[in-house]
């Protein structure tokens, strides 16, 4: 399967597409290396890989850690992004 490199901030989205062993499953790793050459791996899902937006809000988010008792998806991104939006309206008012 063909990767999705992308880029903002300069950080590089480079994700890992591997199939297990027994070919049942398949997994995406999501590195994201900083413009220093630090390493990470973002906690997303691992069925998914990011979108442009997604690395955006996750970069803008500080890479947050997961809300719930799995990886972050799209959806929690969005949600998280509007809490903040939220605390900074509340706080700047």
């Amino acid at each position: 399967m063909e990767s999705k490199n992308l880029e903002y901030k300069g950080f590089k989205y480079t994700p890992e597409y591997e199939i297990e062993a027994d070919g049942d499953n398949a997994k995406i790793y999501h590195e994201i290396t900083s413009a220093e050459g630090e390493r990470t791996y973002a906690d997303f899902t691992p069925y998914a890989y990011m979108t442009q937006d997604d690395l955006k809000l996750y970069i803008d988010l500080d890479m947050p850690k997961r809300i719930t008792c799995g990886p972050l998806r799209t959806e929690n991104l969005v949600e998280l992004s509007k809490m903040k939006q939220f605390e900074e309206f509340i706080s700047n008012n």
